[in-house]
């Protein structure tokens, strides 16, 4: 006969592991980011659209993003974060917007991969990577503040 523990710890142990399995699922897909859009950060560049996004692809590499989908066609790039120990992941996707007169405005929305974990919202410092490549690049500097 097989008795089972009525430990309290261990019971508890397994609600939290429930819990935190639970909440893994609960966290965004790559199409509710894309789906966010206008409510990302943003950055003006005074550089044309094609150069910004020849550029994108390294520069998201650079922040070491996992480009998942890149569609010219409807100016997205969808990328990851991948999870770590301590930190969920994120999915990305950075909209590219021509703006004319040699003008590209770039926007940056980030969403926790999981709601269970520690995260961070990475637009702003995907926006400085963006930028430097630019920089370093083109010489171009962005037109206006990250908002």
């Amino acid at each position: 006969m097989h008795h089972y523990s009525k430990n309290p710890a261990k019971i508890w142990v397994l609600m939290l592991v429930g819990v935190w399995l639970g909440g893994c699922a609960a966290g965004s897909t790559l199409q509710e980011v894309k789906a966010a859009r206008g409510t990302g950060q943003t950055q003006e560049f005074k550089i044309p659209f094609e150069q910004i996004w020849s550029g994108l692809p390294d520069a998201l590499e650079r922040a070491n993003l996992v480009v998942v989908e890149i569609n010219k066609n409807d100016g997205y790039i969808m990328a990851q974060n991948p999870p770590s120990f301590m930190k969920s992941g994120e999915n990305i996707v950075v909209f590219v917007q021509d703006m004319q007169q040699g003008r590209t405005l770039v926007e940056v929305i980030s969403k926790n991969a999981s709601s269970a974990m520690l995260s961070e919202n990475s637009e702003k410092s995907i926006l400085n990577s963006i930028s430097v490549k630019m920089w370093d690049r083109y010489g171009g500097m962005p037109d206006s503040a990250i908002k």
